[in-house]
């Protein structure tokens, strides 16, 4: 999942995966899946912007909140459903 990541990001980061992994992961968790839980549905066009520059796509979404670090574990993570439906549309 990291090398997947590493590879649609080589345009904009130019770390190795294990760069990309300890550094970029938790600043991404944070700007995208903290940000949707905490901010809702007003919080996707912001989103979808960051993930556009960096060249992410959904499945790097998903690898990002499947990657949390440390006590960021998904199950723990609560993005209502409407905010869900909002990004996947968009």
């Amino acid at each position: 999942m990291v090398k997947e990541i590493q590879g649609h990001m080589r345009l904009r980061a130019s770390g190795d995966r294990h760069e990309i992994r300890q550094q970029y992961v938790p600043s991404l968790w944070s700007q995208m899946i903290r940000k949707l839980e905490n901010e809702g549905k007003d919080a996707v066009p912001e989103v979808i912007e960051l993930m556009d520059s960096y060249f992410l796509t959904k499945d790097d979404w998903d690898a990002v909140m499947e990657l949390g670090v440390g006590g960021m574990d998904q199950d723990k993570v609560k993005i209502e459903s409407q905010t869900k439906a909002t990004f996947t549309r968009l």
